[in-house]
């Protein structure tokens, strides 16, 4: 067997996904530690996580209802305060293992201050994150390699270009991960109103 790694599990966070981030991190968690690796559980909202608070932070049910725009606020005050970034235990783990979800973990400004600091960590380096997080960039970007994508437009754009396009249409934040304000909608009326819904998230 392969020699036991110092591995942070870097998690939770204040985007719409958290609770989708932590559902995540317990099965990563359970399984690096039935490979044997010493496993220390960070969330960047709460700072590090103790093992007997583990069970309860990580089998948090995902819903299908979204946050309250309380608790993002909420969550994003604590985030800023608890500086986990600058934790003696990502300098001195062999790994860093991010089960984040939206703009804030993967959208590459974790990913560049591991980077700068010589940190490893799973998944792509900040540039790619960055990339794949802006979906009108990503798109653009399949349409020059001439890599297949559906047709797409960016609000505010006209009516009449919106019919063209036909319904139904998806709608979804730009910088949105998961499934979280993504909605199917039938009508101009309906996806005008749909995006003032989504304005929440931003």
């Amino acid at each position: 067997m392969a020699s036991s790694l110092r591995v942070v599990v870097l998690t939770g966070g204040s985007t719409p996904e958290r609770r989708v981030a932590l559902a995540g991190a317990g099965q990563v968690v359970a399984a690096l530690r039935s490979l044997g690796h010493e496993v220390q559980v960070v969330d960047t909202v709460r700072g590090p996580i103790h093992p007997d608070e583990e069970a309860n932070l990580l089998s948090e049910l995902v819903g299908a209802v979204p946050p309250t725009k309380e608790e993002l606020g909420e969550w994003k005050q604590r985030e800023q305060s608890s500086n986990f970034l600058n934790l003696p235990s990502l300098r001195q783990c062999d790994l860093v293992f991010l089960v984040l979800h939206g703009r804030m973990g993967e959208g590459g400004l974790v990913q560049a201050v591991l980077e700068s600091r010589g940190i490893r960590f799973t998944g792509s380096n900040y540039v790619g994150s960055a990339l794949a997080m802006d979906k009108e960039l990503s798109k653009q970007l399949f349409k020059v390699n001439g890599i297949p994508t559906p047709d797409w437009l960016v609000w505010p754009a006209p009516e009449a270009q919106i019919d063209e396009m036909g319904y139904p249409l998806i709608v979804k934040p730009s910088y949105g991960g998961s499934s979280v304000s993504l909605s199917l909608v039938y009508s101009y009326v309906e996806l005008c109103k749909n995006i003032s819904d989504h304005f929440r998230f931003r």
